[in-house]
């Protein structure tokens, strides 16, 4: 079943999608969603008591971005939250903005890697619903793109689809890597009742290195500033775990001390040199590789 609102928040005071002038479109489960209609526009589907919002923006082109956010700067943000318009905005591509519907677990969560919640197994659900997305905008290349913890998802996310290219910048790739106050937070928030242990090494993949070492039937294109300790706790445990380094080009950057990411304009024409190129995203990655 769907319905349609105009600025009407649905998920408490967190949520506002006022921002939005055309009217959204609300869908009351995911097999609605995969069975209905869908437009361009603001989308929302709802699923175990929370909301998935998509910004869909097809350009009727043969390129593909899906775009995961990085954590929020502070508590209390609005959400839906698509950031990543800037970035792509040079060439036509078609556009997929996804907000992470953890964040509405707890208004003090600022990031949960979209990995969903106890009421939510996002992992799962969230696959399905990109790919009638994509289906529905057309062409046949795929890009996943996020920093950070939206980097940790674009890299979950693109595996499951062969052949899609995941550009991760500073991602983590190991979750118990991270800093122990926002892991514990994220774990206790959106999975209430059960220990940071249940959560990580059974209710959700937080461990990139399995999946990977398991199949690697995408492509990955890792852009790391050199002075972030991400590098060794989360670019080279995930190397040294792949077996197939050809799918995979590491991209070495001085942007700063710390967890800090490449301007706007690197990332833009970076993007844009991408989604340019014409053939198959083994082609792109072996270019930047070499």
């Amino acid at each position: 079943m769907t319905s349609e609102i105009s600025g009407e928040s649905v998920t408490g005071s967190r949520r506002d999608v006022s921002f939005f002038a055309e009217k959204s479109i609300i869908f009351d489960s995911p097999q609605a969603f995969l069975e209905g209609d869908i437009r361009p526009g603001l989308i929302t589907v709802e699923a175990g008591g929370l909301n998935i919002d998509v910004l869909y923006e097809p350009a009727g082109s043969k390129t593909t971005v899906v775009i995961f956010h990085a954590a929020l700067s502070r508590e209390n943000v609005t959400l839906p939250m698509f950031t990543g318009r800037r970035i792509t905005q040079d060439g036509p591509v078609n556009r997929i903005y996804v907000s992470d519907p953890g964040l509405y677990a707890d208004p003090e969560l600022t990031l949960s890697w979209y990995a969903g919640t106890s009421t939510l197994p996002l992992q799962t659900v969230l696959p399905p619903i990109i790919e009638r997305l994509v289906v529905e905008a057309g062409g046949d290349r795929l890009m996943f793109f996020g920093a950070s913890g939206g980097g940790f998802a674009a890299m979950f996310y693109s595996r499951l689809f062969p052949e899609s290219l995941a550009v991760a910048v500073n991602p983590q790739t190991v979750l118990k890597n991270f800093p122990a106050y926002t892991l514990r937070q994220f774990t206790e928030r959106a999975f209430p009742n059960f220990t940071q242990t249940e959560v990580l090494d059974h209710a959700v993949c937080s461990d990139l290195r399995i999946p990977y070492t398991e199949s690697f039937p995408n492509y990955v294109i890792y852009i790391q500033n050199e002075r972030d300790d991400h590098r060794e706790k989360h670019l080279e445990p995930f190397l040294e775990a792949i077996g197939d380094k050809g799918r995979v080009a590491v991209v070495f950057g001085d942007w700063g001390d710390g967890h800090v990411a490449p301007p706007n304009e690197y990332l833009r024409d970076f993007l844009s040199n991408l989604t340019g190129s014409p053939g198959p995203w083994r082609d792109a990655v072996r270019a930047v590789a070499s």
